[in-house]
Order: structure tokens, then sequence, then C-alpha cells
């Protein structure tokens, strides 16, 4: 009776300790704007370049609303490839989510071979005046979003 206990026990042991592993191994933080960020897998993200941006179209960009870009490196250390696809930007700015434009900026979908890197741009506007705060969580192969930050003047 005392053995089959045993077995569970370890085998739960050994799911956990699995499961830990990979936690470790996808766990996001927290970097400037500029700086970059790598995942213990050896991927690698850094959010740069962010500026003023003025679009061509006064309905996408309307004068109540003030845009902006960036651009997003996407190094991949790693072993495996990475579908670009499966990289995430989101953009905060004063505690309110901001909006994503893709004007200039479509999704990226190409494979991102070991040893190579894919920069992606991207583009975000809010409400004209906004200050504070900016927050861009970038995630990429199912990781934990690396959180890159800035203040908006």
């Amino acid at each position: 009776m005392l053995v089959p206990i045993l077995g569970i026990a370890a085998c739960s042991a050994l799911f956990v300790g699995g499961v830990n592993a990979v936690q470790e191994q996808r766990k996001g933080g927290t970097v400037a704007v500029g700086q970059t960020f790598t995942y213990k897998s050896g991927v690698a993200l850094t959010v740069s370049d962010v500026v003023p941006y003025k679009s061509s179209n006064q309905f996408i960009v309307t004068k109540d609303e003030a845009a902006y870009k960036g651009l997003v490196t996407v190094v991949n250390g790693g072993k495996t490839q990475i579908n670009a696809a499966l990289v995430s930007i989101n953009v905060t700015a004063a505690s309110q989510p901001a909006e994503r434009i893709f004007e200039d900026a479509p999704l990226a979908t190409q494979t991102i071979a070991p040893g190579q890197q894919l920069k992606i741009p991207f583009q975000f506007k809010v409400k004209k005046g906004t200050t504070g705060a900016v927050q861009i969580a970038v995630s990429a192969d199912f990781n934990e979003p690396a959180l890159f930050t800035a203040t908006m003047n």
C-alpha cells in the first residue's frame, strides 16, 4: 500500500519540478525602453525608437489623438525557430490601453531561425495631451511578457 503512494508522490514531484522549470524559462521581466530583455531560452527582445508618428490618414489618427511608432527587435538566440505571428505587442499609456494602429506596420508572420533576428515596427495612438508612464508589453514564443517602460511627456 505504501509503494503506490510513494510512486504517486514521486511522479507529482517530478511534474511540479518540470512545470517550475518551464515557468522559469519563460519568465518575463521589466526593463527600460532601449534596453534588451533576454529569456533563459536565449530569445532577446528590444523596444527602441519610440517617437511621434504622423499618419497620412486623418481618419486613423484624428486631431484629438497623438500617434507614436516604435520598433521591436526579436533576436532568436535559442535552438528552435520562432514564428513572428506569436510576437504580441500591447501598449499602456497613463494607465490606459493605447490603441494599436497598423497603417505602416503590418503584422509580422515570418519565421525567425536560430541565430537570426527580425525587426517589427509598431504604432499606437493615445488621446492628445496624454502624459505619464508608458508600458510596452512584448512577448514572443509563448513566453511571459517583457515590460518595457518609459515616460510620455
